[in-house]
C-alpha cells in the first residue's frame, strides 16, 4: 500500500523539522533518499501509517519496525538497517520501543 506517493514498505524512518517532514525512503533495494513535504503534522502522518509497522519513538520521529536493527536501553537510541543509522528514543515514548523485537 502507499501513503501520498510513498511506497509504506519503502519508508525507514520520518522526521520533523518544525512545519515540515523529512521522509527517509529505500530506492532500488539499497539507497536511501530524504524527501522533504509539507503540510501535514508528525502526528497527522502517524494516523494514516499502518500501527503494524510503524512507531514513533520520539517527539520528531517515526520508524519503521522492519528495519530496526538494534534497541538500545542504556543509550536510549534504536539503529535502522540501512547506513547504521542512530534515532533517538524519548522517555515518553520508550514504551513503544520497549515492546518491539530486536
Amino acid at each position: 500500500s502507499f501513503i501520498f506517493e510513498y511506497e509504506i514498505s519503502k519508508i525507514v524512518y520520518i522526521e520533523s523539522f518544525g512545519k515540515k517532514l523529512s521522509i527517509h525512503i529505500i530506492k532500488n533495494n539499497e539507497t536511501l533518499i530524504q524527501e522533504v513535504i509539507s503540510g501535514y503534522s508528525l502526528i497527522r502522518l502517524f494516523e494514516m501509517l499502518p500501527k503494524d509497522n510503524f512507531v514513533q519513538c520520539h517527539k520528531s520521529f517515526i520508524i519503521n519496525r522492519n528495519y530496526i536493527r538494534k534497541i538500545d536501553k542504556q543509550e536510549m537510541t534504536v539503529t535502522l538497517m540501512h547506513d547504521d543509522i542512530f534515532v533517538p528514543i524519548g522517555d515518553k515514548y520508550k514504551e513503544n520501543i520497549w515492546g518491539v523485537e530486536n
